[in-house]
């Protein structure tokens, strides 16, 4: 993907209960990074890794 300004968005939508969505905002520029996300009701935690995919 191009270097920029992204945002990622997890989401977890039950038929019968909860909406709950995270969200996360970051530059990505092409240099690897990791982050941690806090979680919700719905989803426990979620963790993004940013990185040039294997071949």
């Amino acid at each position: 993907m191009k270097a920029g300004r992204y945002t990622v968005c997890i989401e977890a939508a039950r038929e019968h209960g909860t909406y709950q969505v995270i969200r996360h905002e970051s530059d990505f520029n092409g240099q690897p990074r990791q982050f941690a996300l806090p979680g919700n009701v719905e989803i426990a935690g979620a963790a993004l890794d940013y990185r040039k995919a294997a071949r």
